[in-house]
């Protein structure tokens, strides 16, 4: 008897999984990352310039959020660009790596840019308060993903994607307009913020994801 051919896809592969239930774990071990839906959804529409607790000076919690969001973008960034060639876990480590590079370049530009405007205070607080708005929407696509890798239903994807998406325009927005703005040409720099150090960002994960699978 023929065995039955194995087909490498998302919802076929152990891997996957291990990897979502490590990214539930890492959401359950570090508390900025848990309470950052909480802290958001206090402070996202307000003026506030808390950042949360001490988290922000705790190396092992730093690292812990940023292995989770880079995990999780570079395995949403993967299973979308997915189309028929084998889902392997080597191709993922690749985008893993293309996704860390572009995260540290943007954070290198981020701290640039931020020095050169703001003042030492403004900064620290500016990137801990989208940093917990980063974390946010990572948290909220962790069930997203779930949800592409078990349904084939694109125009689901297209409609859950498009919610994530417009959640985290509008709160990164609106944080970065209630932190910085102090006249009417801070909403041009704020524009120019979204567009270089966050569109452009995920726009250049995709497009290396999409060589990589070549």
């Amino acid at each position: 008897m023929n065995k039955l051919e194995h087909i490498s896809s998302p919802i076929s592969e152990s891997w996957v999984y291990w990897s979502l239930l490590l990214f539930f774990v890492l959401v359950a071990i570090n508390r900025s990352v848990r309470d950052s839906v909480v802290v958001a959804m206090r402070n996202s529409f307000s003026h506030s310039e808390r950042v949360y607790g001490g988290q922000s000076q705790n190396i092992l919690a730093i690292s812990t959020a940023w292995i989770f969001r880079i995990g999780v973008l570079a395995m949403a960034i993967y299973v979308l660009s997915y189309t028929s060639e084998q889902f392997t876990f080597m191709a993922y480590t690749k985008i893993l790596g293309a996704v860390a590079l572009i995260e540290v370049i943007r954070h290198i530009l981020l701290l640039g840019v931020g020095w050169v405007f703001l003042s030492n205070n403004q900064l620290a607080n500016g990137i801990g308060q989208l940093e917990i708005v980063r974390n946010v929407v990572c948290v909220l696509l962790l069930p997203v993903l779930l949800l592409l890798i078990r349904l084939n239903y694109p125009m689901l994807h297209f409609i859950l994607l498009g919610i994530i998406g417009l959640a985290f325009t509008v709160l990164v927005i609106a944080k970065s307009t209630l932190l910085f703005y102090k006249n009417i040409l801070s909403i041009f720099y704020i524009f120019l913020y979204f567009i270089y150090l966050e569109i452009i960002p995920v726009a250049g994960m995709v497009l290396w994801t999409k060589h990589i699978l070549q």
